[in-house]
């Protein structure tokens, strides 16, 4: 009689735990902004969807980097902290936003950021193509951030 009962609720259990939902890899992650996933942008201003960066330091907030267009052609380096929850940390930057203005006298102001990297003391380092004048035509731009 014991051996049946055993079986019953090892039956039973596993049947419970098979319909329970378990988090898995790969699952969206409920508590990143809704239901896992985060819709965002530049306040105001458009994302150049070409290239988008991201990194994550040390304490979980995520870096999401980007070029901003900020009036066509006018594009900006620009790079936004999200906290690990998925909402915006205004304690970066200015309301959670930096950008990063290379706008050089004679260009068409098209500054393309390609690649973001976080040094060991959490400095953030962005790199793009910057449009020159005329004589000089794009460049390589490179700007570093406090981690602040």
């Amino acid at each position: 009689m014991n051996n049946k009962f055993a079986s019953v609720a090892l039956c039973s259990a596993s049947v419970f735990f098979s319909t329970c939902t378990f988090a898995r890899d790969g699952n969206l992650d409920p508590g990143f902004g809704a239901a896992g996933k985060v819709f965002t942008k530049y306040s105001n201003w458009f994302i150049d969807t070409y290239n988008i960066e991201l990194a994550q330091q040390s304490d979980g907030k995520l870096l999401v980097g980007s070029s901003r267009d900020y009036a066509n052609p006018d594009y900006d380096f620009g790079v936004m902290r999200l906290m690990p929850d998925g909402s915006l940390d205004t304690t970066f930057g200015a309301n959670g936003e930096r950008f990063v203005v290379f706008d050089r006298t004679g260009s068409d102001k098209g500054d393309h950021l390609v690649g973001m990297a976080l040094q060991s003391d959490g400095k953030i380092v962005l790199v793009g193509v910057v449009d020159g004048d005329t004589s000089t035509g794009d460049d390589m731009g490179i700007a570093r951030l406090n981690a602040d």
